[in-house]
C-alpha cells in the first residue's frame, strides 16, 4: 500500500523508514493501549520528501485523535489535575486535549446560533401570518 503525503493526502512513493513511535490510545476495560508504528517517508511530487499521512494522529502529538477527545471529554467532568492523574499523563496535555475540543465546539455553537436565529425569523413570519388570518385568538409566547 502506498504512503500519502502529509500536506497534499496524494498517493506517493515510499522513501524511507522512521525510527518507530508510539500512540497512546483510548483504554479499553481500564487497559491502556497504544499504536506502535514506523513512519515512512514518502517522496511527493508536489512536496518532495515528507512523512507520511497517518489517519490516527495530528501533528507530533504522541496521543491519538480519540485518545485527544476522550481526554477533553473527561476534562469537562474532572479537573485538569485529576483526569491527568486517572490517566497518568500531565495537566498541560489535558489542557491543550480540552482546548482542541472546545475549538470545535465553537464552530459547531456559531452554526447552531444561526440556524437557531433563522428559525426565529421564520417563526415571527409565521405568528404575523397567523395574528392577521386568526385576528385577536391568537396569543404567543416567543421570545427572541
Amino acid at each position: 500500500m502506498r504512503g500519502r503525503c502529509s500536506r497534499c493526502q496524494q498517493p506517493a512513493p515510499g522513501y524511507d523508514r522512521l525510527a518507530q513511535r508510539r500512540w497512546r490510545h483510548v483504554p479499553l476495560w481500564g487497559i491502556s493501549t497504544c499504536y506502535y508504528y514506523a513512519r515512512r517517508r514518502v517522496e511527493c511530487t508536489e512536496h518532495g520528501i515528507v512523512v507520511e499521512h497517518i489517519p490516527w494522529s495530528e501533528g507530533k502529538r504522541p496521543v491519538t485523535r480519540a485518545m485527544m477527545g476522550f481526554l477533553g471529554r473527561w476534562a469537562r467532568r474532572l479537573s485538569w489535575r485529576e483526569t491527568a492523574q486517572v490517566f497518568q499523563t500531565s495537566w498541560e496535555v489535558i489542557a491543550d486535549h480540552q482546548r482542541n475540543l472546545e475549538g470545535g465546539r465553537i464552530l459547531v455553537r456559531m452554526r447552531l446560533h444561526a440556524n437557531v436565529s433563522a428559525l426565529f425569523v421564520r417563526l415571527s413570519r409565521l405568528q404575523y401570518f397567523l395574528a392577521r388570518r386568526l385576528g385577536s385568538r391568537l396569543c404567543t409566547s416567543v421570545r427572541k
